[in-house]
């Protein structure tokens, strides 16, 4: 919301900045007497300054409602230029489709304090989006996927997605229904590679069942299951040994698959 609001903030033109801070009183008889014509800029460096302190150098010092509020404007009319923002700048593919809903519904929960349209947005309401040429179901989920990862890794959160029991769906590819299922499911788990640093991690458990299932498994999914990543001052990450539930020490490393990190 910070980003979003400066970058809209600074591509005001000078009438819609002082249709934004409008001068009052002595003021506005200065402005129209060509005096004083630079307050609004002052105003407006002064909220983008306010919106990007930071406490200690780590958190934000402000949350965003308060610097709107301290500087004189209602959140009302900032949503409104921040949506109107967002609707010029985005494009009208699919993509650009969703991160308009996100974005502005990011807005509206931040500076409204409203939830709701996100909310619906991100559980049903991304299916119903108006397309020149309707998309089916799985394309519109792995979009809805890469924007949100998109937006997490411009904010710089990390994400890992993790599938748990995964055997279970694995070992079920014996009839013609459950193999369908299982396809499916396997090469959604390829949409990875069409963005950079995703970590998933399967939960593969039963590690002689599941090596008798991998081995019979696509080249392309396999690669996807066995593909270390690099972790920085880590080094490189190709499986992980889950922990003992009880006592909390790191359990023998299992062969095989049995807690492969792909990369």
């Amino acid at each position: 919301m910070r980003k979003l609001l400066a970058k809209a903030l600074s591509e005001l033109s000078a009438e819609r900045k002082d249709e934004l801070f409008p001068a009052t009183g002595l003021g506005r008889l200065t402005r129209m007497l060509g005096i004083g014509a630079g307050a609004a800029d002052e105003r407006l460096k002064a909220l983008t300054e306010q919106l990007g302190r930071r406490e200690g150098g780590l958190k934000f010092a402000f949350p965003v409602r308060k610097c709107v509020t301290e500087a004189g404007l209602s959140c009302q009319k900032v949503f409104e230029l921040v949506a109107a923002h967002v609707d010029k700048t985005e494009a009208h593919n699919t993509a650009g489709l969703m991160r308009r809903a996100i974005h502005i519904g990011y807005a509206r929960s931040v500076l409204l304090e409203d939830e709701a349209d996100l909310a619906n947005f991100l559980t049903f309401g991304f299916a119903e989006l108006e397309f020149h040429v309707r998309p089916t179901r799985q394309d519109l989920v792995l979009s809805l996927l890469k924007v949100m990862m998109e937006v997490f890794r411009n904010l710089k959160i990390p994400v890992v997605v993790a599938f748990d029991q995964l055997e279970d769906l694995l070992l079920a590819r014996r009839s013609d229904d459950a193999h369908r299922i299982a396809e499916a499911f396997l090469r959604g788990h390829r949409a990875g590679d069409a963005s950079d640093r995703w970590a998933v991690h399967p939960g593969l458990r039963r590690a002689r069942a599941v090596e008798s299932v991998v081995p019979s498994l696509d080249g392309y999914i396999q690669d996807r299951l066995n593909n270390p990543i690099h972790v920085p001052e880590h080094g490189t990450v190709k499986s992980l040994a889950p922990r003992s539930a009880g006592a909390g020490t790191r359990a023998p490393r299992r062969r095989g698959p049995a807690a492969t990190v792909a990369g």
